[in-house]
């Protein structure tokens, strides 16, 4: 049976050009700390890479750390901000949308449990962080703000030039989340001015394994993991060559599809809404037209998402029901119940995320598969 991939917003496929470039690279062997030929080869090969990141942000090879993940790189910020405050005896708060990917609130609840104090900025219907809601909620000890640049559910673009400047003005660091801004639109002149911006290579058609932090004050990192002096001390572990190498390409790749893929997937996404609006108790979570483009959340009136996505699995089709990191539980999703949606209907909710690969095909097959799903 053929099948149909439609939850690229969990991972993205591994580009055909990166799985070449992969069998190429398992040669470069070296341990990159090593003064020997290889070690100075696969050395060399990662600091290609390091300034790669660093155009990406117009800013030094310096200000860019390498992780094995973006969660492992959204906890590192909040672990280093909380410990920077520690060392100082300062109280420490934190200040974040309603809205964030489970690595940062539950990194958040946890520096909790040890002494941060942390707000929740609370989003509006439309699924937006409301600012007005953010300025109340500082006070002399506030710490960071970090607010995600798209939602990884809906698709939603934050306000982030408002909150960049009201961090700014506050002198309080700001951190956002890009993970799904990255693969699907091009960064804005000055990526927000934001002191910390994190991502994920698996969401941008590279392998698993590599995630980016970029920190514009190197120096207010504080190491998660202890060992060696690799990554200037910030993150100590042999790195992963390979997953860097394949960043790399992925990183050119972008350069390239981002002159046309947000036009088509957002007329895609189009084609899509037009055939599912007007089916018996449809609803759109997300919006399409003004989000990050790809990007689908929608609901049935009397009908789970889960159920729904089971029904399509059976028949060939990979969606979701929210988050990646949420698979295994049957809780309504976090984010559609902060913009105010009852747990009910929350748990009704079906993600549906386009990409490189997806063809209007896929679309109409889709659409298909779903008429015959709800009857």
């Amino acid at each position: 049976m053929k099948r149909y991939y439609f939850d690229y917003n969990a991972t993205t496929p591994v580009h055909p050009h990166i799985q070449t470039v992969l069998k190429k690279a398992v040669q470069l062997f070296g341990n990159p700390s090593s003064l020997y030929q290889e070690g100075r080869q696969a050395h060399a090969s990662i600091e290609t890479v390091r300034a790669q990141c660093a155009d990406l942000f117009s800013t030094s090879a310096e200000s860019i750390f390498f992780t094995a993940s973006g969660s492992e790189a959204n906890t590192q910020i909040l672990h280093s901000i909380w410990l920077n405050s520690v060392l100082k005896k300062e109280p420490c708060h934190f200040i974040l949308s309603s809205l964030e990917h489970p690595s940062l609130r539950n990194a958040a609840k946890f520096y909790e449990s040890l002494g941060a104090s942390v707000s929740w900025i609370p989003a509006t219907s439309e699924g937006l962080v409301d600012v007005n809601q953010l300025l109340r909620l500082i006070n002399p000890h506030t710490k960071l703000i970090s607010v995600m640049a798209a939602n990884n559910e809906t698709g939603l673009i934050q306000p982030l030039e408002a909150i960049s400047q009201l961090a700014s003005e506050n002198k309080i660091l700001f951190h956002t989340d890009a993970v799904q801004w990255l693969s699907r639109l091009p960064l804005p002149k000055q990526a927000w001015n934001a002191d910390f911006i994190t991502f994920s290579a698996h969401k941008l058609y590279s392998i698993k394994g590599t995630g980016v932090l970029f920190a514009k004050q190197p120096t207010l990192l504080q190491p998660l993991i202890h060992g060696g002096h690799q990554e200037r001390d910030k993150r100590a572990g042999t790195e992963s060559v390979l997953n860097i190498l394949a960043l790399g390409e992925a990183l050119k790749l972008r350069e390239e599809y981002l002159k046309t893929e947000p036009e088509r997937q957002r007329n895609l996404c189009k084609t899509l809404f037009e055939t599912l609006k007007n089916l018996p108790g449809f609803y759109e979570n997300s919006q399409h037209k003004t989000g990050v483009p790809g990007v689908l959340n929608i609901g049935f009136e009397g009908i789970s998402g889960e159920t729904l996505l089971m029904k399509l699995d059976l028949k060939g089709f990979s969606v979701s029901t929210g988050s990646a990191c949420s698979t295994g539980t049957i809780d309504a999703s976090p984010i559609l119940i902060a913009m105010g949606q009852s747990e009910s209907k929350a748990k009704q909710a079906l993600r549906i995320s386009l990409g490189l690969f997806t063809q209007v095909e896929d679309i109409h097959a889709l659409s298909s598969a779903l008429k015959n799903g709800l009857q």
